[in-house]
This record gives structure tokens, sequence and C-alpha cells, in this order.
């Protein structure tokens, strides 16, 4: 009995060992869920991986739940991030996306609202360009949502007189040039909108602007650069 006792594994009698790969991994999991910043980055950055080692060493001793439940979770974990950043670079957000959005292209979103408002429905949002491992160098962003008629009328109404008019050797005749492709992307008819020109980020063919169909509540905000 003596014998068996002495050959224990080493890592049983160190709790310490046996919970420190998990722990790292789900702790710089938390970390960069509550913050990217600094502090935390930098953080999740050492921590995940060297639990995701101290697992892989864990898996030689015995028990091996531990270092298997933290393995799980770290993996889990890189896997819904790879998704995240598929689906932000091909364009699709959330509306839980467009504040970071606003901010990471900052330049040519001026003329969106700040706040997605709270009767809004049907809410799509794509961008493409601000997300991927290196930003595109052309952005093509829209906002389209549906709002009650009276509120979308009041949308118009001010896109009417904050409209701007750009030099027609650049824009051409029609001042909303481009408004056209985000309403049929999203189903409509541009004959049944009303498109006006807000901004023209970095000059040049560059072009932002709002398209209101006042007859469904429809609104569409739209920038390419």
């Amino acid at each position: 009995m003596a014998t068996s006792s002495s050959a224990v594994a080493p890592i049983q009698r160190r709790p310490v060992l046996l919970i420190l790969g998990p722990v790292l991994v789900i702790a710089a999991i938390v970390a960069f869920a509550i913050d990217r910043g600094l502090p935390f980055a930098c953080f999740a950055l050492l921590g995940f991986p060297i639990g995701l080692c101290v697992c892989l060493v864990g898996l030689f001793f015995r028990p091996r739940w531990p270092h298997a439940l933290g393995l799980l979770v770290g993996l889990s974990a890189v896997g819904y991030v790879l998704l995240e950043n598929n689906r932000l670079a091909s364009g699709h957000l959330r509306p839980s996306d467009y504040p970071q959005m606003l901010q990471l292209a900052s330049g040519g979103t001026s003329h969106f609202p700040r706040t997605i408002p709270a009767n809004a429905t049907d809410v799509r949002i794509t961008a493409f360009g601000p997300y991927g491992a290196f930003p595109a160098q052309d952005f093509m962003i829209d906002l389209r949502y549906i709002l009650p008629i009276a509120d979308a009328k009041l949308v118009l109404a001010q896109a009417e007189k904050t409209a701007i008019t750009a030099d027609p050797t650049t824009h051409g005749a029609n001042q909303a040039t481009g408004a056209d492709q985000f309403i049929q992307k999203h189903g409509g008819n541009p004959a049944d909108f009303q498109s006006h020109l807000l901004v023209i980020p970095n000059g040049g063919m560059n072009a932002g602007g709002i398209s209101v169909n006042a007859a469904t509540g429809e609104v569409i905000y739209w920038v390419y650069y």
C-alpha cells in the first residue's frame, strides 16, 4: 500500500498546477470580453496561449478532466473569434456592432445617426472595408431600417435642408449618384425613394447621403469613399 501511495502523479499533490491552465484560459477570455484596452489585451494575449500549453501538458497527468475542460473552452473561444472575424470581414454587422463601425469609418459616416432609433425595425447594416486584418482602401457602408412614416418624413425634411450640391463633373446631373445600388441591394425600387447627397468624404467622386421612401418609412444612410 505504501508503494501505491508513492506512485500518485505529482500533479495530484499540487492543486495549483491542476487548475492553473484552465484558470489562465478562462481568465484570458473574460479579460478580452470585458475590455480590449491595452492592459486586458496584453493579459489575454499572454495568458491564453500559456494556459493552453499548460492544459496540453496537463493531459499527461491525472486527473485529466480539468485540462481537457480548459482546452475545450479555449478552442471554442478560438472558433468563435474566427467566425466573428469572418462575419465582420464579410460586411454583415449586427446593431451591437454599429458604434464600433462608426469609429472605424469616422471619415465617411458623419451624416449617419449616432445611434439607431429605438423605434426602428428591420435594421440592416453592411460595411465593406472597415473590418479585416487590413482595412480595405474603398469603404462601402449602409444603414437601413424602417421608421414610422411620420418619423421617416421628418428625416427626409431634415435631409432636404442639409443636402449639398456637388460639382456636376464629378457626380453628374444626379447629385445622389450611387444611391441606387444601396436601394436595390435591399430590394427597393429607386423610383420610390428620394435621395440626397449629404457629404463628399475626401472629395473626388466619393459620396454619402440618405434615401427615404416616405410611403413605407424605409430609410437608408449610405456612403462610399
